[in-house]
């Protein structure tokens, strides 16, 4: 199979890898491992989201460009960056998982008024609850920058939060770089730039963090992850100027030397973090967009391994379905393994199986619900530039 599926205008190994994302997502979420026997080797090695959560929200960029130089060449694109088109475009685009968004936040809710009844009373609880519980449903919840509000019922959903309050701009920033950036050159420079506006935001933000009550300015708000989704977009504006150039052995010395720096950095992140302090998160971004890029533009083994076609419906049928399911799941058995006091390393691999295995099993009912629904509807065709989880 190769890397591109052209009948359904989809690069295929960027679907294949928001699947392994997922499931870097997924691991980092396994925190009970840093109490254990190898609780050392969890947390400076494998605990670390970071890189996965950077390429769904350049991915998210890289695919709404690409939508929207498709529609520009069709000459559909101007009423989409007026505003009442930016809004239905940022509806469009959480339409469809709303539902199971909505549904998480619902199962959420017991877990959420039980840890906040350990410090409140059952009226405060309340109150607290519901004016989080507000915010969640409107999807604007990270626009706060506090932890509280943008984790709240489902820790993960701050995702879609803020991808939606970047939705709502997206259009103008896509029209903006389209027509400013039309030269190869130009773009490099916008990339180079938006690589230090990250460095830079990063470290006001944790400045922040440190001296206000915003302690989730850094990680999770909107105002930072947008720029995140700018650089996807220069980065598929580089694809259209670049891609059939690139297409040689230096594409592929580029995507195999991306990957293996990638995973090395991943393994020596944590440990080096602390030193590198804002300069971490511009290593972080960097080898991301690289790597996507390097996906996009080449076909050798590497692009092959994530075009197959189980990585491929994994990553683009199921992802969004296990990131919005598996840490509610996770939060709950541990409960049940924490009042038990199973805590040992082989009860742990237990839990770990369980979480999977139920994760897994939501995920694909969810998805054949929705499946059904589509057809029913008659939307099941395949759609270009996908950029939710």
């Amino acid at each position: 199979m190769g890397n591109s599926d052209k009948s359904a205008g989809k690069i295929l190994s960027l679907d294949g890898m928001r699947f392994i994302a997922i499931l870097i997502i997924m691991l980092s979420h396994l925190e009970f491992f840093g109490n254990g026997d190898n609780g050392y080797i969890y947390t400076h090695y494998l605990h670390n989201a970071q890189p996965a959560v950077d390429y769904f929200f350049l991915l998210s960029g890289f695919g709404m460009m690409l939508g929207f130089i498709k529609r520009n060449h069709n000459r559909r694109s101007a009423h989409v960056a007026s505003i009442s088109g930016s809004i239905r475009f940022g509806i469009r685009h959480i339409r469809k998982i709303y539902p199971t968004y909505i549904l998480f936040l619902l199962i959420g809710i017991p877990y959420q008024m039980q840890s906040i009844l350990q410090y409140h009373d059952l009226l405060h609880t309340l109150v607290i609850s519901g004016g989080e519980f507000v915010l969640s449903i409107f999807m604007l919840q990270s626009a706060t920058g506090i932890q509280q509000f943008s984790h709240a019922f489902n820790g993960p959903a701050w995702f879609l939060s803020s991808l939606f309050v970047i939705y709502l701009i997206s259009p103008k920033l896509m029209a903006l770089i389209h027509q400013y950036f039309r030269t190869t050159k130009r773009i490099v420079l916008g990339l180079i730039a938006n690589v230090v506006i990250i460095v830079v935001i990063s470290g006001m933000f944790m400045l922040v963090e440190v001296k206000t009550p915003f302690d989730d300015f850094n990680y999770s708000s909107p105002w930072k992850r947008v720029f995140y989704v700018t650089l996807g977009m220069f980065i598929a504006m580089l694809y259209i100027h670049t891609h059939q150039i690139i297409r040689t052995v230096y594409g592929d010395i580029l995507c195999y030397a991306s990957f293996a720096l990638s995973i090395a950095w991943f393994l020596a992140r944590n440990t080096l973090a602390p030193g590198l302090s804002m300069w971490v998160y511009g290593i972080d971004v960097v080898l991301c967009g690289v790597m996507l890029y390097s996906l996009a533009v080449t076909d050798n083994v590497v692009t092959r391994f994530f075009s197959g076609k189980g990585i491929v419906w994994l990553g683009g049928q199921l992802a969004m379905y296990l990131y919005m399911s598996h840490y509610l799941i996770r939060m709950y058995l541990d409960e049940v393994f924490r009042l038990y006091e199973l805590r040992s390393f082989p009860m742990m691999l237990v839990e770990v199986v369980l979480i999977l295995s139920l994760s897994f099993l939501v995920s694909t009912g969810l998805y054949q619900i929705q499946h059904r629904i589509d057809s029913q509807r008659g939307q099941n065709r395949p759609r270009h530039g996908k950029s939710l989880l």
